[in-house]
């Protein structure tokens, strides 16, 4: 889990994964607190401090970025899966079971949950939430067609030693999980989703703050489209 500023919201996405089902003994959370000015570490704290059943790893570190910060961790990291969760976001009941039934053999590298808008209240957050429960339908498709070629920040799950192979996440990219996605299927890997796995994240709910969202989500599609333009009408 990946953090900065996040004091507001951290406590209730680790909850969510101690809450989720998932066997306490079986997995650890890594949460990297990345440059923040807020009271993030001392949330984490709390929320550890009440469930020392579970194996909860707080990293403070000065680095800034996303996928610094999910760099360090995979180097933390020593189990078989490597899943990244938003601090904004939360898992549900099940979710981490059901996602990870989809690793049915070595081609495949990642798996990705169905993403839903959490308690969407103005009218911008309620036409997003129509959006993403369409993004739900597209990627299951792409999924089914074995050309899915993103991983979202909200729980998707990886091959650890996969992500180690191919040098983990790109440190500076504006969108690290749509370039992640597109160098596993570069690499021959495959992603896959998983309709039945659902997840929840907060959305902009200014217009200022979805277009300053948008703007970077653009900008880092033409970016990375640029990067891997080889795999464009490629036949593999």
């Amino acid at each position: 889990i990946p953090a900065h500023n996040e004091s507001a919201g951290i406590a209730d996405c680790i909850l969510s994964v101690v809450n989720s089902g998932y066997p306490k003994g079986r997995y650890e959370i890594i949460v990297i607190n990345n440059a923040s000015t807020d009271n993030t570490a001392g949330a984490v704290d709390e929320v550890a401090s009440a469930h020392k059943d579970v194996k909860i790893v707080l990293i403070n570190t000065p680095i800034k970025g996303k996928a610094a910060a999910l760099n360090l961790a995979i180097g933390k990291a020593t189990e078989e899966f490597f899943a990244c969760v938003d601090a904004d976001s939360r898992v549900t009941q099940g979710s981490i079971q059901r996602i990870l039934r989809n690793f049915q053999d070595e081609s495949i590298a990642a798996a990705i949950s169905s993403i839903k808008v959490d308690s969407p209240r103005r009218l911008l957050q309620r036409m997003q939430r129509i959006e993403y429960l369409s993004s739900i339908v597209l990627r299951s498709i792409l999924s089914v067609m074995g050309t899915l070629y993103i991983t979202p920040g909200v729980l998707s799950v990886y091959r650890t030693s996969v992500l180690k192979k191919v040098g983990g996440f790109d440190v500076g990219n504006l969108t690290e999980d749509f370039e992640i996605g597109l160098r596993l299927r570069a690499a021959g890997y495959t992603i896959r989703a998983d309709a039945d796995c659902i997840t929840y994240t907060t959305v902009p709910g200014t217009l200022a703050g979805l277009f300053e969202q948008r703007v970077r989500w653009a900008h880092g599609f033409f970016l990375n489209a640029f990067k891997y333009r080889r795999l464009f009408f490629n036949k593999k």
